[in-house]
Formats: structure tokens, C-alpha cells, sequence
């Protein structure tokens, strides 16, 4: 996780991922046995905390990274769950949520959680929650966000310094290496009961943390951290057991291993992007309905050219005659609209940056009805953001998750890779990407994004002085598929060595570009 977050104090904070993320939000309502009180509230708690944490501009998941389970049947079917999202949470964070009645039993009164067969007495028919610890510590994620809403809630931190003769460092020690890094919230202390008074309504603590995720903070930044959350929630919580007279609610409390409160938990909804104004009637039809969109017009104009165009005479080992720019720009080109809607947009918590090389899927551009475009990143780790433009005459362009390129053997690419170029194949299974640092072309799986099959071979002209002519980080800056993919084009940011640092100044891509033309790669 590279992406920083400013938090209400203003300090940078780590995010946690939803793209590598996953929640588990467990409850129980329906108890069968007369000694346990039926609790309708959970189930609104369930179904509203979904719904925050599936909002885009909120919590960012994607249905399949957050899973419900609703009354377990029994115990093994609870550690089952932690232990599939844990795996599905490998590369991030894990966040297990539970609400339903609490139980201290045992000699150590340590916490139990109920199921709908669980009976008053009976620690056998619940969830022990020493298994609960077992299997979240058998998760490969790095991080855990643990969200208990039941009686007793904060007997989990004093049963895991229950352990017979281990001293207060072994156990502090054990808990980092067993749980990584562990941050809890717990809706009551471990003596205190939690609350739910309206079965029509998300519980006491549950409906704050709702309210909170929903609302965000007008004075934190664009993300929230789970410290400034926990804090809010016990702010709201304080406040409903003030005008509870007799009662013995009790504030939530949070336990905080390794530093976790300070990564930022959602998007702050206090900064939610305004909705768009309504659009503008599209301006009749114009001569020349070719595509232009934002940073891309210049390649898109230049790759239109490449096709219509004929070839200009330029040899790689040679040095023919300087040829000045001639010519006016066609009269069929017009500028028809742009749009700056993706500047500083987030896709799941992934920030929309670096974009470089567009190529349209296909069937290319549309005049009426949108279009998809492809659109390659070229910073740290090199991906793939699809990005649906409605028409030529109105953009109004909308990123969607973006697809993590990964060579051979699985690792990202780093900064030497520097994605600059895309052209997707006809059957839009399949995109070929260059990158320029040090100049490559791979053909990667649009659905996986993994590498298929190896680099392209390149003219030795390509490569960097002194083994070739090309300057590192000045290659390969656009390309393009023939209509029938049997040939690749491509177009040079700078001139080769052979070329000279005069000729064609003026002209410098398109010449390249036309260039290339005579040593196009067949595939």
C-alpha cells in the first residue's frame, strides 16, 4: 500500500485498500431458545453497514469483497468464514464484524459469542472467541479490523493477556507476532452491557458507526482513519447514554496494535464529489467526427494521420536530407469537446493518475452512445483503467477499476517499466503495452492482466545508446494495431541516433512515426 491519506489531524496515513481488502460481517438475530432475546436490530445493522461499505465514495468495495453471514449455524462455519476472507484480505487488511448477545462464562470469564442455538449457560452451544483469535491469526493478512457489537465486548483485549505464566512482555510479544497488526472496536466494556432499544433501528453502537461513515468529517481530509472513526463513535454513543436516565450504558472502548488506528479506513463522505450539473444539449453534427479527448487528441490526430497518410522516406542507417513541416492541419479535424472529470477521481480507493496511452476497444469511437477506451498508467505499478466516454460531442468520461499488469513471474512492475503506449487486438481479449525506460512491448490478457507469452522482438535501433540509438526514457511513446493486427505501429518520443539532432526538429514525431512504418513487427 503506497497511497497516503490526510487524516482529521492532517498527518498522512496508509489506506486500506478495498481492491485488496475483504469484510466479514456476521450476525445473529434469530435465537431459538427462550433464554436469549430475539434481536431484530442486527439485521439492520448488517444491511446498513453493507450498504456503506459498498458506496463508492464511502467505504469503495466491490460486492465480492464483502460478504454477509447471516446466523451462522455453528461454531466451525464462523472460523470457517475469518479464514476464507483472510486469504481473499492477504495482500491488505481483514475486517471481521460481529453483533448479536455477548456471553462470559468459564473460570476466566472470557468471552463467547452466541449463535441462534446458543442457550444462557451453556459456553458449548457459542462461539469461543479463543478460536475466533486462532483463526484470524491464521490469516495471511497483514492487518486486522476486528468490530465486536455485543455485551462484554472489550473482555476480548483482557483475555488475550489471559495466558498462564506468561509474563506481560511474552504476552504483548504474542499478540503482535500471532495478530500483526490488530485494531478493535469494541461497543461496550468487558462488564458493561451494549444496547439496542429500537428493534426497528441499527443498534447504539453500530447506528453511530453507520452515521459516522455516512456523514464523514468536515474538518478530516479526503480519507478517514480508524482512530478518528472509533473517536466519533464514542462521541455519539456518550451522548445517547447521557439522555438514558437509570442506565448503565458505558462508552465503546478500542484496542490499537501496531499502529493500526492510523490508517485511513474510508473515504471521508463529508468530501463526496458534487453531483454533475446537467448536461448540455450536444451541438448539431459537425464535418469531420473525429474523437479528441483531452490529453490523448494529439495521438489520437497523429494515429488517424499514420493510416491515411503515405509513407516519408527515412532510413535508419542513413542520414538522408533535412525535410522542412509542410502542410496545414486537415480541415475534417475539429476539437468537439474535452473534459477534465477523471482529475483527482478514485476508483475503489485507487486513484485515476498517470494516465498516458489511450486505444479504443472495439469498435472504436461512436457518435451517438459511449464508448469504451483503454487507458494505460504510467507510474509505480503499471495498470489498465477501462474508461466509458458517452459521445464525441459529450464525454462526461467515468474510470472503472483498473487491471494490475504483472509479467511472467507475477511481480509488479516497477518505475523501469514507465507504460506509455496501448493498442488493444480486435477481439479486445488481449492489449499490447509499451513501456519506455527501457524500450519493451508486451501482449498482455486484458481480463487477468497478466503477461502472455515474451517481449516483442525490437530492431537493435531501439535499443539504448550505445547499443543502439534510442535515449532511455525517450522511446516508445504511442502505438497502434493495423486493421487486421497483422502489423504494429509505433511512434518514437525523440529521434534515433542515426537521425542526427537537426533534421526534422520541427516535425520530430510524425517523422518517427512514419518512420517506424519500415521495421513494423509482425505478429
Amino acid at each position: 500500500m503506497t497511497d497516503a491519506a490526510s487524516g482529521a489531524g492532517g498527518a498522512a496515513a496508509h489506506r486500506v485498500d478495498p481492491k485488496r481488502s475483504a469484510c466479514l460481517l456476521i450476525g445473529v438475530n434469530d435465537y431459538r431458545h427462550a433464554s436469549m432475546q430475539r434481536l431484530d436490530s442486527v439485521a439492520r445493522n448488517l444491511e446498513q453497514l453493507e450498504k456503506v461499505l459498498l458506496d463508492r465514495d464511502i467505504g469503495g468495495f466491490n460486492r465480492d469483497r464483502v460478504t454477509v453471514l447471516g446466523n451462522p449455524a455453528a461454531a466451525r462455519q464462523v472460523t470457517a468464514a475469518i479464514e476464507a476472507a483472510g486469504k481473499l484480505a492477504a495482500e491488505d487488511t481483514l475486517i471481521v464484524y460481529y453483533a448479536g448477545h455477548g456471553m462470559r462464562d468459564g473460570e476466566d470469564n472470557r468471552l463467547f459469542l452466541t449463535l441462534p442455538d446458543t442457550e444462557r449457560g451453556q459456553p458449548e452451544t457459542c462461539v469461543d472467541t479463543k478460536y475466533v483469535r486462532k483463526a484470524i491469526s491464521r490469516s495471511p493478512a497483514p492487518r486486522t479490523v476486528l468490530i465486536l457489537d455485543c455485551c462484554y465486548s472489550a473482555q476480548w483485549t483482557r483475555d488475550g493477556a489471559m495466558s498462564g505464566g506468561e509474563s506481560g512482555g511474552e504476552v504483548a510479544a504474542r499478540s503482535v507476532r500471532d495478530l500483526k497488526g490488530l485494531y478493535l472496536m469494541a461497543s461496550s466494556p468487558h462488564n458493561r452491557a451494549s444496547h439496542a432499544p429500537d428493534p426497528e433501528r441499527c443498534s447504539v453502537f453500530t447506528g453511530a458507526l453507520v452515521e459516522v461513515l455516512e456523514q464523514g468529517d468536515r474538518d478530516a481530509g479526503e480519507s478517514i482513519r480508524l482512530k478518528d472513526v472509533f473517536e466519533r463513535v464514542r462521541d455519539r454513543v456518550e451522548e445517547w447514554a447521557a439522555r438514558q436516565e437509570g442506565s448503565d450504558a458505558s462508552a465503546p472502548l478500542c484496542t490499537d496494535e501496531n499502529g493500526l488506528g492510523e490508517y485511513a479506513f474510508v473515504r471521508n463522505a463529508a468530501r463526496r464529489p458534487a453531483p454533475e450539473p446537467p448536461a448540455a444539449p450536444a451541438p448539431p453534427a459537425r464535418r469531420g467526427r473525429a474523437l479528441a479527448v483531452g490529453i490523448a487528441i494529439g495521438l489520437a490526430l497523429g494515429l488517424s494521420a499514420g493510416f491515411g497518410a503515405p509513407y516519408v522516406e527515412h532510413k535508419l542507417d542513413g542520414r538522408p536530407a533535412r525535410q522542412e513541416a509542410r502542410g496545414a492541419c486537415s480541415a475534417d479535424a475539429a476539437l468537439l469537446d474535452h473534459s477534465d472529470a477523471l482529475d483527482k477521481d478514485e476508483v475503489d480507493i485507487d486513484p485515476v493518475a498517470g494516465l498516458s496511452g489511450l486505444a479504443f476497444a472495439p469498435g472504436g469511437p461512436q457518435s451517438v452512445g459511449p464508448s469504451t477506451v483503454y487507458a494505460v498508467a504510467d507510474n509505480d505499478a503499471a495498470r489498465i483503467f477501462p474508461i466509458t466516454l458517452r459521445s464525441p460531442d459529450d464525454l462526461r468520461p467515468e474510470a472503472g477499476r483498473a487491471r494490475t499488469l504483472r509479467p511472467h513471474r507475477g511481480e509488479p512492475f516497477g518505475k523501469w517499466f514507465d507504460a506509455e503506449a496501448i493498442a488493444v487486438e480486435k477481439d479486445g481479449k488481449a492489449a499490447f503495452v509499451a513501456g519506455e525506460t527501457a524500450p519493451t512491448i508486451r501482449r498482455f490478457d486484458l481480463a487477468s492482466g497478466d503477461q502472455e507469452g515474451d517481449p516483442l522482438p525490437l530492431p537493435k535501433e531501439f535499443e539504448i545508446y550505445p547499443k543502439g540509438g534510442a535515449t532511455a526514457g525517450h522511446t516508445i511513446e504511442s502505438m497502434t494495431l493495423s486493421p487486421g493486427d497483422r502489423y504494429l505501429f509505433v511512434a518514437l518520443e525523440t529521434s534515433l541516433a542515426a537521425d542526427g539532432d537537426e533534421r526534422g526538429r520541427n516535425i520530430l514525431r510524425y517523422r518517427d512515426s512514419f518512420a517506424v512504418h519500415r521495421a513494423s513487427v509482425r505478429w
